[in-house]
């Protein structure tokens, strides 16, 4: 950081902070909000918008994964509105399927649906799939294991499913990163 940042290349050090926030948050490392707090600082010292969007998703993962849904969804809200301005398709896939995993926990389904199918279509409409970004690929295949499980599920939920994880990732964990962590309950509002 302190190279990127010698270098006054601001949005190099954000991006990397972005990514260093996913990673510790999937370790359960209490440090992502502090990280994810550095890349946004970063992010507006440098006047860097396509940053702020990514250093505000990255804190709202972190709030998710602590049990805040509702700062997780508004963080992650402010970042989608951020992004429109940009024409990065695979950041607004990534943050819409981050914005449906959050929606969903918080139980509404149908909602989470329609952010999946815009993700899809924007995938759809630059030639590519979920695959060519592997962790989301794999998040998304945890989450409709997920629902392919849940009481929510009907029989047609379940068989389409069950095809769409065995043909985009391997098992994985019984809990997501993104998922809270069970010894964490969810905070009051």
């Amino acid at each position: 950081m302190a190279a990127h940042t010698a270098l006054g290349t601001g949005s190099e050090a954000v991006f990397t902070l972005f990514q260093l926030t996913i990673l510790q948050t999937g370790l359960g490392n209490p440090r992502a909000a502090e990280t994810a707090r550095h890349a946004l600082a970063t992010a507006e010292a440098h006047g860097d918008r396509w940053g702020r969007a990514h250093a505000l998703l990255s804190l709202g993962v972190a709030a998710h994964a602590r049990g805040e849904p509702a700062a997780a969804l508004e963080l992650t809200r402010t970042a989608l509105e951020i992004e429109r301005g940009f024409t990065d398709y695979i950041g607004a896939v990534v943050m819409l399927e981050h914005f449906a995993w959050m929606t969903a926990s918080c139980g509404d389904h149908e909602r989470a649906a329609r952010q999946l199918g815009a993700a899809n279509a924007l995938l759809r409409d630059i030639g590519t799939s979920l695959s060519a970004i592997p962790p989301v690929a794999e998040g998304h295949a945890y989450a409709a294991r997920k629902r392919s499980s849940g009481p929510w599920a009907g029989p047609r939920t379940r068989r389409r499913s069950r095809t769409a994880v065995r043909s985009t990732a391997p098992p994985r964990p019984s809990r997501s990163p993104w998922e809270p962590a069970p010894n964490q309950p969810p905070r009051a509002r």
